[in-house]
């Protein structure tokens, strides 16, 4: 019998490809263009008589059904699996240079060659970087040993060049493709201005915008969902929400359900010169909606910036000469807001989760590993479901990687729901004691905020809050407004959630943001137990939680005494409870148990206040 070695595979770089992005449409593109070229190279080991082990293949090598996804990336940019004696590992690279240098020379002759005559050496820099950019990092080694591949990237064998000129407004390391200098004494600057202005002529809106100035490799990632179908003849979606439409998405879904209010606003829209459109985004709640009228699919694929006043009256935005039709359309979406009785949300949710010490998992239980992975795949399935019945779309989804954006009436729901089916997947492989579990991180970000900076917000949220500081199996929340970040709550699930439905934020946010003014969070209740709290914060506390909900209590009571004077205890002290729990630190050890900390965090109830308001 021929021995079987094993074999990891890496592809890179992933920060610096996927991470660098000034919309969320990059983002998407960059994640599958990444997974897509990942699993060419699978491709190749399952050709060659060898056998992926992680993530996932069926029976005949045929990828699952989330892996035949057309609408996410999803396949990690690394694998495992075992090969024959005399594999040879070059036929993966080989197949990840090629396949990319075709799409590099397609998106070439159909979307660049016509303008590169304007440019200054722009086929050469183009080719240098098609050439460079990419790096396969892989070990192939007689025993099972998933370490082996860490070890091999700290080699550090590719070192990312540094190049000369402008650089790219996307990928910062790499020169923009006009090859001019707006610094220079020789009138470079007006050539490159003349040569962005020509090429934004060339594509769409949504392809390059005003102030954009790309390296090839950008554009590359930009163009990829226009001539994905050339290389697997299959449609790829184009568009993707931007983050002020999906903040926009609940008002919007209020509207269609008025259809006449829909249809004017419309009418009134259409007059504009100049709009990107936002069709085909693929919320379902506003898809089933529309459904045929296309009046209502027209509306919803109006442009985000046209739900908001503050956007519709920025002249930066627009074209010129549509200045009346806008103030029309900022009249209308106040008097729309009025009879459906909410303003547009500006804030959206991005929601990012992962399995919680997965490759150890994997390790430890090697004999159970085909099925983790099945499970695994399984769970990867699952997410755009349940991601699409919350309004939301996902980015990415490989293994029990997820990364999405939704709603913010709908974020927290999602997150408890995708955990629920993380769980119940497992159950049959481990003892209820030994089911792995999953972290989440959910960022509420003004739809304004630099999105790198969001970005990077939820990745430090992910692994630095809620799987650091609170030992993981737990969730981090965190609100973004355009100067930086206004708050951080986190709690392990064992705490936050009680059942498979109800969560301790809904229930607060129904209590206090859907009632009577009389009975609501008014700020200075807010502002005075952020006084109190604070007294008991990171030292031993004179007064026993018993107490301090007493304190709570009575100062709620007090709040409400000119609005409400019927206000009970007896009425109160259970939501004050649940209000000092979401104020209360809870960490998860490595030994699933669960330890109350001293002190206490105020921003649990402020975040209760923020869902409270935005819940509709």
């Amino acid at each position: 019998m021929t021995k079987q070695r094993y074999f990891h595979f890496s592809l890179g770089p992933v920060q610096e490809f996927v991470g660098k992005a000034r919309r969320l449409r990059d983002y998407w593109t960059g994640s599958y263009l990444l997974s897509y070229l990942t699993k060419l190279a699978m491709d190749e080991v399952c050709k060659n008589r060898g056998h992926l082990i992680f993530p996932p293949y069926k029976e005949n090598n045929k990828p699952t059904e989330a892996n035949k996804n057309h609408e996410i990336g999803s396949f990690p940019n690394r694998f495992q699996a075992d090969v024959p004696a005399g594999f040879e590992p070059t036929c993966c690279e080989k197949r990840v240079k090629d396949t990319w240098e075709k799409i590099a020379e397609y998106v070439w002759v159909e979307y660049i060659s016509e303008v590169a005559s304007l440019g200054k050496n722009t086929k050469e820099i183009w080719d240098r970087q098609v050439e460079g950019f990419w790096y396969m990092q892989w070990v192939i080694a007689d025993e099972e040993n998933d370490a082996l591949l860490d070890i091999r990237k700290n080699w550090r064998s590719h070192l990312p060049t540094v190049e000369p000129g402008n650089k790219c407004t996307l990928l910062g390391n790499l020169q923009e493709i006009s090859g001019y200098i707006r610094s220079s004494k020789k009138g470079e600057g007006e050539k490159q201005k003349i040569f962005w202005e020509k090429k934004r002529s060339k594509l769409a809106l949504l392809d390059l915008k005003e102030g954009e100035r790309l390296s090839a490799v950008a554009l590359i990632k930009r163009i990829f969902p226009r001539v994905y179908n050339e290389f697997e003849k299959t449609i790829f979606p184009e568009n993707f929400p931007s983050t002020t439409y999906m903040s926009a998405v609940s008002w919007v879904k209020a509207v269609i359900k008025k259809e006449e209010l829909a249809i004017d606003f419309l009418k009134e829209a259409r007059k504009l010169k100049e709009v990107s459109s936002e069709a085909k985004v693929g919320i379902q709640c506003l898809d089933e909606l529309a459904k045929d009228n296309k009046d209502l699919k027209g509306f919803i694929s109006l442009d985000g910036n046209c739900f908001y006043s503050h956007t519709l009256l920025n002249d930066n935005l627009w074209g010129d000469g549509d200045r009346i039709i806008r103030e029309n359309l900022e009249s209308k979406v106040r008097n729309i807001s009025r009879k459906i009785g909410f303003e547009p949300d500006t804030y959206y949710a991005l929601l990012s989760m992962d399995g919680d010490k997965i490759g150890a998992i994997l390790q430890d239980n090697k004999d159970k590993k085909a099925k983790i992975s099945e499970t695994i795949s399984a769970f990867s399935e699952s997410v755009p479901g349940i991601i699409k019945n919350h309004s939301g779309r996902v980015v990415y989804a490989g293994g029990e990687d997820v990364f999405a954006i939704l709603p913010v009436d709908t974020a927290i729901n999602a997150a408890v729901e995708l955990r629920r089916k993380y769980t119940e997947l497992f159950e049959p492989v481990f003892d209820s004691k030994e089911i792995p579990t999953i972290s989440a991180a959910i960022i509420f970000a003004h739809h304004h905020a630099p999105l790198t900076k969001v970005y990077n917000e939820i990745q430090s949220l992910l692994d630095n809050v809620a799987k650091d500081e609170y030992g993981r199996a737990s969730l981090a929340i965190s609100t973004w407004n355009t100067g930086g970040r206004d708050l951080v709550w986190a709690m392990p699930w064992q705490e936050f959630v009680e059942d498979t439905k109800d969560n301790l934020i809904s229930r607060l946010a129904v209590k206090f943001g859907k009632a009577k003014e009389t009975e609501s969070i008014s700020n200075s209740f807010i502002y005075n137990i952020q006084r109190d709290l604070s007294l008991f914060t990171d030292k031993d506390s004179f007064l026993s939680d018993e107490e301090i909900l007493k304190l709570l209590t009575a100062e709620y009571i007090r709040s409400r005494a000119k609005s409400n004077k019927n206000l009970t205890k007896e009425q109160v002290q259970p939501h004050m409870r649940e209000l000092l729990k979401m104020c209360s630190i809870y960490y998860h050890d490595d030994k699933g148990m669960i330890e109350k900390q001293k002190g206490f965090n105020v921003d649990g109830a402020l975040l209760v206040k923020f869902c409270g308001i935005v819940d509709h």
